[in-house]
């Protein structure tokens, strides 16, 4: 199994190189790339983010960590996504990055505050809301889950984009 597995991947990394590096070797393909090329692009990709991110440097472990600190308790998806894109002021109103992230906040406000729903309506939890209003995570990402969290990671063992389970039937 070993030796087939071991084969696949030679015949993998072959097929990468002759349609990418064409002849040349890595050095040469790295060093024939402008240095300036990957920067333009990088600022291109930025411009389409729509909502960004307020806290610099500060991981989101990191205000997950102080929030534990500050309220001796997790937080949950919907405190999380304000820690990093709203800021309190000191005469008690908050600034927001953009409006889109405000709109959103407040469209998962909404859903969880029990006198604003119909009398019909279940509750709704806050990681309920915030999967409705930003949608369902995408398999290896996590919104306002750090880098490392995945959707196996967060929703438990077994759970990820090909089964079906908890998660998928939370999202429906």
């Amino acid at each position: 199994m070993l030796q087939h597995m071991t084969a696949m991947h030679k015949g993998w990394h072959v097929m990468l190189k002759s349609k990418h590096y064409k002849g040349k070797t890595f050095e040469d393909a790295v060093a024939s790339v402008p240095p300036g090329d990957i920067a333009e692009c990088n600022r291109q990709n930025r411009t389409h983010q729509n909502m960004t991110y307020r806290r610099g440097r500060t991981s989101i472990y990191q205000l997950k960590d102080d929030f534990v600190k500050t309220h001796q308790r997790e937080s949950d998806l919907m405190e999380v996504f304000r820690m990093g894109r709203c800021n309190d002021l000191p005469d008690g109103t908050q600034r927001w990055v953009d409006n889109e992230s405000n709109d959103r906040f407040e469209r998962m406000t909404q859903m969880t505050t029990p006198s604003l729903q119909s009398d019909d309506a279940a509750p709704v939890s806050a990681d309920d809301a915030f999967i409705a209003v930003m949608g369902r995570d995408r398999p290896g990402r996590v919104r306002c889950g750090g880098k490392a969290e995945t959707l196996r990671t967060l929703y438990g063992r077994g759970e990820g984009s090909s089964s079906s389970g908890s998660y998928h039937t939370q999202v429906q």
